[in-house]
């Protein structure tokens, strides 16, 4: 069966919605099992949480849903249409999505943080150097099984 573009797009957006959704329950629950693991109590977490704020996770999540759904349309159309390389796709949509998402929570956080008042000396390293660290120690394995997983999904649907 031939897939037309309007369906791959379909398919792709779909299994990226569902693999970022995963993917994100997931890292957190590896994260909040780490600090409960280091420090014995839940607290650490919740003081993170805080200190980030409400804003960042909501910016964070809605953001990484729209580009998983962006990203995925496209992955879905080289994937299932033009028959690319599927676990390569899969690979570099799912770090993709991470890295824009990544990217515009810390826009939204230094504008915040600037229309607040004076940035801080050190802007730089806390507002875009620490996310990306953290972003490859948190994320980076468990986004590349993701992406992979999104991928072969993609092609068992072209088998089908």
């Amino acid at each position: 069966m031939h897939t037309t573009i309007k369906q791959a797009q379909r398919q792709g957006a779909s299994y990226a919605l569902r693999a970022t959704l995963v993917t994100e329950v997931i890292i957190a629950l590896l994260f909040f099992t780490f600090l409960l693991s280091v420090t014995g109590s839940a607290q650490m977490f919740w003081d993170i949480a805080t200190y980030l704020g409400v804003g960042n996770f909501t910016v964070f999540i809605l953001s990484s849903l729209l580009f998983a759904i962006l990203i995925g349309r496209r992955a879905g159309v080289k994937v299932l249409v033009k028959k690319k390389r599927h676990a390569w796709i899969g690979l570099i949509s799912g770090l993709e999505v991470v890295l824009l998402s990544t990217v515009l929570c810390s826009l939204v956080t230094l504008l915040m943080q600037a229309t607040a008042g004076a940035l801080e000396k050190g802007w730089l390293l806390n507002y875009v150097m620490k996310p990306f660290a953290w972003l490859g120690l948190l994320c980076l394995v468990p986004v590349s099984i993701a992406g992979l997983w999104y991928g072969h999904k993609l092609k068992s649907k072209l088998v089908r």
